[in-house]
C-alpha cells in the first residue's frame, strides 16, 4: 500500500491526488488465449531446459562435455531429475 501511495504521488500532476490506480489481479487464465505467451510451471521449464541441453550433448549425461557438466550439477542429480521429469532417451534424439 505504501508503494502504491508513493507511486501515485510521483505520477500525479499538480498538488492534489485525484485518482489512485489500483493494480488488477492477474491469473494464469488471463494469458491462456495469447499465442505469444504461455505460462509454464517450473517443472515444465526445467524439463524443456534439460531436454535442450541433452539434445545439444547428443544424450551424453556425464563426463567432459556432458549435460551435467554444462548444467553445473552432479550427474547423479541430473539422473534423478531426468527420472523425476519422465525424460526418455527417445526424446533426446
Amino acid at each position: 500500500m505504501e508503494h502504491l501511495i508513493e507511486r501515485t504521488m510521483l505520477l500525479t500532476e499538480g498538488e492534489t491526488i485525484t485518482q489512485v490506480d489500483l493494480p488488477g489481479s492477474l491469473t494464469a487464465k488471463d494469458y491462456t488465449g495469447s499465442d505469444h505467451f504461455k505460462i509454464k510451471t517450473m517443472e515444465e521449464m526445467e524439463r524443456e531446459h534439460i531436454l535442450s541441453i541433452l539434445k545439444m550433448c547428443k544424450g551424453k549425461i556425464y563426463g567432459p562435455g556432458g549435460a551435467a557438466e554444462i548444467l553445473n550439477i552432479p550427474s547423479t542429480t541430473l539422473n534423478s531429475k531426468i527420472k523425476k521429469l519422465g525424460i526418455k532417451f527417445e526424446f533426446v534424439k
